[in-house]
C-alpha cells in the first residue's frame, strides 16, 4: 500500500505537496519502527523499557506516563 501510495504521488504536480508529504512519512515511518522494535522486546522477549525511552503516543509527542501512587 506504501509503495502504491508513492508511486501516485509523483502525479502530483505541486512539488511542495510531495515533499510534504515525504518528510511526515519518514518521521512516522522512524516512529513506527521504534514502537514495533518497543512492543517486541517488551512483549515478545520480557524485556523491561524505561519509562523515558517508551513512545507512549505516535500523534501526541508530548503524551507522558502517569505514575500513580508509590510506584
Amino acid at each position: 500500500m506504501i509503495a502504491q501510495a508513492a508511486a501516485l504521488l509523483w502525479r502530483v504536480p505541486d512539488p511542495m505537496t510531495v515533499a510534504l508529504w515525504h518528510a511526515e512519512f519518514r518521521h512516522y515511518r522512524s516512529l513506527t519502527e521504534r514502537i514495533i522494535a518497543q512492543t517486541e522486546g517488551r512483549v515478545l522477549q520480557g524485556e523491561a523499557i524505561p519509562a523515558n525511552d517508551k513512545i507512549v503516543s505516535l500523534f501526541e509527542p508530548h503524551a507522558d506516563i502517569i505514575v500513580k501512587g508509590g510506584r
